[in-house]
């Protein structure tokens, strides 16, 4: 009676509709409970599948028993963590060391900007004087300075009860409770994106194995998909470094072939303003534009429209194309893509929204395939049957 009832039951028939109307529960579900954290988790889950591979390897190399996935996972994130950490702790070291010369440098630049024969000579073609010049130089002084009142410079003749007035220390507080609000939250992402990273390292494979297992996917089909979301990933980390070196390469090229100064601390910032995703670089290119129109002002004219045509190029062309990864992807997409995930999950959109779409374009590409072939397969019934 029993057997008879299990056979009953495994042979029933489970309804297309069903598993579709089950399956868009589950994703609408997941999306209300986890919208508020949807980045960090996100993300935590691609930098799983980006260190996946050292994972793997240490998973095989380790032999605890049971817990060699998690003391795996652990070791992949502490080791690339302490990487990153360390690469950004000694570029910071570099910014420090180089702001103050180039702060001096600046400073030297607009006091002897109004007596460089150069800067001189070019400003006649514009019905420029020294001393428009030199007015121009004060005016940008005072606008650099403008805000020194927020330090306190201007203050000394206020007294204490309009310094501690009710007003003032109402603002206070409220600017501690935001920046209190702020750090807590960023934290609380911080550890949501490594506990999604831990947890992707350790059952990110299982999980991808039941999702597919509920979809009605070919093991080729199943293939492709991971195929095309890990080369996806990659190439969102290459194209990001590739714009950061892109930048770095012709601002140093320019300060190198004109001898202009601080190159280390221009060179740092416009990779880091590189790396960014559809990033102003022109305020990168901005600081070695500004030295050399001091050195040659109309090579610095000349550069300003070239620079733009290679950031317009390498973040709206290049880019892209990168990210698409060949024929099979689709850079118009990628790049509305990047707009829309900017928007939606902030900056780290560059990196979630290209891969999303980088799925669909490949659950799009198996759809018509599985249409052609029963097209194919419906001519040849027909021509057999003829």
């Amino acid at each position: 009676m029993t057997s008879h009832k299990t056979a009953s039951v495994s042979n029933r028939q489970w309804p297309h509709w069903l598993s579709i109307l089950l399956f868009a529960i589950i994703v609408v579900a997941l999306w209300i409970f986890n919208q508020p954290y949807i980045t960090p988790l996100l993300l935590g889950f691609i930098f799983a599948a980006l260190s996946y591979p050292i994972y793997n390897f240490l998973h095989n190399k380790i032999k605890f028993g049971k817990i060699k996935s998690g003391l795996a996972a652990f070791v992949t994130i502490l080791v690339l963590s302490t990487t990153f950490i360390t690469i950004i702790n000694v570029m910071t070291r570099e910014l420090v060391k180089e702001v103050p010369k180039f702060g001096i440098a600046i400073i030297n630049f607009l006091d002897e900007l109004p007596d460089n024969e150069s800067v001189i000579d070019f400003s006649k073609n514009f019905s420029l004087t020294k001393d428009d010049l030199r007015e121009g130089v004060e005016v940008l002084k005072a606008r650099a300075f403008i805000n020194s009142n927020l330090t306190g410079q201007n203050s000394s003749d206020k007294n204490i009860s309009e310094i501690f007035s009710q007003e003032n220390i109402n603002n206070a507080f409220g600017v501690s409770r935001q920046a209190f609000n702020y750090v807590f939250t960023q934290l609380l992402y911080l550890v949501i994106f490594y506990l999604a990273w831990f947890n992707g390292l350790v059952y990110g494979k299982k999980w991808l194995d039941d999702l597919f297992e509920i979809t009605p996917l070919v093991d080729s089909e199943i293939k492709e998909i991971k195929q095309d979301l890990t080369v996806g990933i990659r190439n969102v980390i290459y194209a990001s470094l590739l714009s950061g070196a892109i930048h770095t390469v012709v601002v140093v090229l320019v300060m190198l072939f004109f001898g202009l100064p601080n190159v280390t601390i221009v060179a740092i910032a416009v990779f880091l303003i590189g790396l960014l995703p559809l990033s102003p670089s022109e305020l990168g290119y901005a600081i070695p534009i500004i030295l050399l129109f001091q050195v040659n002002p109309l090579a610095a004219i000349i550069f300003i429209p070239i620079a733009e045509l290679i950031i317009l190029y390498t973040n709206y062309v290049l880019l892209p194309r990168v990210i698409a990864g060949g024929e099979s992807g689709n850079p118009l997409l990628i790049l509305t893509s990047i707009f829309t995930g900017l928007v939606i999950f902030g900056i780290m959109g560059f990196i979630i929204a290209p891969v999303l779409m980088i799925l669909i374009q490949t659950l799009y590409k198996i759809l018509v395939s599985r249409i052609r072939e029963e097209k194919d397969l419906l001519i040849q019934n027909k021509a057999l049957n003829a």
